[in-house]
């Protein structure tokens, strides 16, 4: 008889998703460039990953955040969800949210052109969750002459 917790879709789903969050996902690639740690990435054509920043987002996905820093060619830890943390972080608890920046950076600060991206949220000073949203595109009037 073939193990299962549920027959309710629903349930299972519920479950699935604790299980993959509370440990994170992570996937291994090669670089297509010179990667730091830290660092939000898409994948290029291909399958390379690559900076990715918010200029990028009318035509790119994030895929997640490089785990340690890599040069062109070498092996990659990506983690695409779930926590990461970072001795040195000392991000500041009061702001929640974390926004994709130029050049694959993050920040608590939120860009004001472009695209807006949350990439995650952070949990302590020093930990962050990530779980990339759908980015958004910020509105610019039309400068009047």
């Amino acid at each position: 008889m073939p193990f299962h917790l549920t027959d309710d879709p629903l349930k299972m789903t519920a479950i699935l998703y604790q299980i993959t969050h509370a440990a994170g996902v992570t996937t291994s690639h090669l670089a297509g460039e010179s990667l730091s740690g830290h660092r939000m990435v898409t994948l290029n054509a291909q399958s390379e990953v690559v900076l990715v920043g918010k200029e990028d987002l009318g035509t790119t996905v994030v895929v997640g955040m490089t785990l340690h820093a890599a040069a062109a060619g070498e092996a990659i830890k990506i983690a695409s969800v779930g926590p990461v943390t970072d001795a040195n972080w000392m991000w500041d608890t009061s702001k929640r949210s974390l926004f994709l920046r130029d050049n694959g950076q993050i920040s608590q600060t939120p860009p004001t052109s472009g695209f807006l991206c949350v990439i995650g949220y952070c949990v302590s000073q020093t930990q962050i969750f990530i779980t990339v949203q759908a980015p958004i595109r910020l509105y610019q009037p039309e400068t009047l002459s």
